[in-house]
């Protein structure tokens, strides 16, 4: 039974330059949905954090803040501070 069982996304245990076709996988089969591309690489595990961050950079540059739903921003450490760095770094 174990054998049958299968992954539809990659897990890689690894530092970020081998895990980049992973958040390559993630970025683009999740493209229209950031909360799933987060919680799919979340859950491969894995380097997760680094390649997590990374992905998140990148949804947010194409999606924009408005595509994060407010259980993903809200819970956040510093929270207010972060979004303020951001408002500075592109003078909004």
């Amino acid at each position: 039974m174990k054998d049958s069982i299968t992954k539809e996304d990659p897990m890689s245990a690894c530092y970020i330059d081998q895990s980049f076709p992973a958040l390559l996988h993630f970025a683009y089969k999740y493209a229209d949905s950031p909360e799933k591309a987060i919680l799919a690489n979340a859950n491969a595990g894995g380097e997760n954090v680094a390649r997590g961050g990374l992905l998140g950079a990148l949804l947010g540059a194409t999606h924009g803040p408005s595509a994060w739903d407010g259980w993903m921003r809200d819970g956040l450490h510093s929270r207010k501070e972060i979004e303020q760095e951001i408002k500075i770094l592109f003078n909004l």
